[in-house]
């Protein structure tokens, strides 16, 4: 059970500052944005337009802003008829505000219903940076794209062009199979631009330059050993009884006599070949080890060795390709974008959490603070640590009302690149403030009873959440 007092729309106070409203799913959390917007019009005598409400997708934003419009409706009905059936309605009743005032300023909400800002997060900072493009620093023609990855598969395109079509051979050996083709390439930054802070493994440990020559050395020694001892070497491999034969993970005689004749080809053409590396991956000494069986000696040889160092060798120009392209991407696709003029949705929050940050900011800040005197931000636990910052600077003032509604429990899902512990750091600083004003919502609408109590057990052990 929380040990947070339960918001009841007709009583709890809408305080200026920060709230945080923890309500699971089924608990009547839209009807409770819906009747907030309808007291914050109504008692606190806030134009429509001054409110936002930002969501995480664009469906619940069209949901919202057909909840929202049909509340302020059924609440002024009320008070134009005398009932109270709604607890927005029993607030304002109880308020001490002047009915008529209030009638007036719900009429005018609805009349004046297309100004209301309910949006994605994205929708908000473009049109935030579009309203105010010299505070924010923002090109004024900037095009958004939704999906990047055409553009993205342009750069990787140009990449791959430059860097593995004019690569020497053993390159493009090395790296088939892998998903380093251009829209894998396209698929990595993009991952990758929505989670800056993963890192990519196994990391590079040298230039590309400097792994190809190396792989480019090993190669050569090890078909070398092979042209002196393939003779010997291929029966050994075919006839030892030290190594698994008898499972699809081992090196069954048929696979040992393909790896053969791929090292025969290589020698009699000179040409190369992915099937050459594979050969050499598979007779690295490393693998031979693994496939030796329990208490029998690993077959031994300096080809072995040498095939070691190309399997490893090999790796290395993997890991150095992928981050070379990331290098590649990190000044091309800046440069892309700008030349095309678009803009993702990534690059509008990070435009507006700089501007935010710039030497503009207060102005930015200033210019918002009275466009909007209230922000409601909807499924607060798919917030990422950025999005956050932008909801603090900009709201987070004893003048306004911010207030934050979601369920800790869902974001260990992790959506939208959502993050739990930006959650919790939120959870703090509310309790941080004098008085902390967290509230829940605890009635379950949607589920059994049953259900209900067993998921609110588990959540039990998780002190915080």
């Amino acid at each position: 059970m929380s040990a947070f007092p339960q918001f009841d729309l007709a009583r709890t106070p809408l305080t200026r500052g920060v709230t945080l409203l923890e309500a699971s799913a089924g608990t009547g959390k839209t009807y409770a944005i819906a009747g907030i917007v309808a007291r914050l019009v109504a008692i606190e005598g806030l134009p429509i337009g001054r409110i936002v409400v930002v969501t995480f997708t664009d469906a619940a934003t069209a949901e919202l802003r057909s909840r929202i419009r049909r509340r302020l409706r059924e609440v002024l009905d009320e008070l134009q008829d005398g009932s109270a059936k709604d607890p927005a309605t029993q607030a304002i009743r109880s308020s001490g505000v002047d009915l008529e005032d209030a009638v007036r300023r719900l009429r005018l909400a609805l009349a004046a219903f297309d100004e209301v800002a309910i949006s994605t997060i994205h929708g908000f900072c473009q049109r935030a940076l579009r309203d105010n493009a010299f505070e924010g620093d923002a090109p004024f023609d900037a095009d958004v794209v939704r999906d990047p990855y055409d553009a993205l598969l342009d750069v990787a395109t140009d990449f791959w062009r430059r860097h593995i079509d004019t690569a020497m051979p053993l390159v493009a050996a090395a790296i088939d199979g892998e998903p380093l083709q251009p829209a894998d390439l396209a698929r990595l930054l993009s991952r990758l631009a929505r989670h800056p802070q993963l890192r990519i493994l196994p990391e590079a440990t040298q230039p590309l330059e400097v792994a190809t020559r190396r792989l480019a050395t090993a190669y050569a020694r090890a078909l070398d050993a092979w042209r002196q001892d393939g003779a010997t070497l291929h029966p050994l491999l075919r006839s030892s009884p030290s190594l698994k034969r008898d499972k699809s993970s081992a090196l069954p005689i048929e696979l040992v006599d393909t790896h053969a004749a791929a090292l025969e080809r290589a020698m009699s053409t000179g040409s190369v070949h992915s099937s050459v590396l594979e050969a050499m991956t598979d007779f690295a000494s490393s693998r031979l080890v693994a496939l030796t069986k329990a208490k029998k000696i690993t077959p031994q040889h300096e080809f072995f060795d040498r095939c070691e160092s190309v399997s490893s060798a090999r790796r290395s120009v993997i890991a150095s390709l992928r981050q070379t392209w990331l290098d590649y991407a990190r000044t091309e696709w800046p440069s892309l974008k700008a030349s095309r003029r678009i803009m993702t949705f990534d690059d509008l929050l990070e435009r507006m959490d700089s501007a935010l940050a710039g030497p503009r900011a207060e102005a930015l800040q200033a210019v918002l603070r009275r466009n909007y005197a209230a922000a409601l931000i909807d499924e607060f636990q798919d917030t990422d640590p950025l999005q956050y910052r932008i909801f603090q600077r900009v709201f987070a003032v004893a003048t306004h009302w911010l207030m934050y509604i979601g369920d800790p429990k869902q974001s260990i899902y992790g959506f939208r690149g959502a993050d739990l512990f930006t959650y919790l750091e939120a959870k703090s600083a509310v309790l941080r403030a004098a008085p902390p004003q967290i509230y829940t919502l605890r009635t379950n609408f949607r589920s059994s009873k049953p259900m209900v109590e067993a998921v609110n057990a588990l959540f039990a052990k998780t002190p915080g959440v």
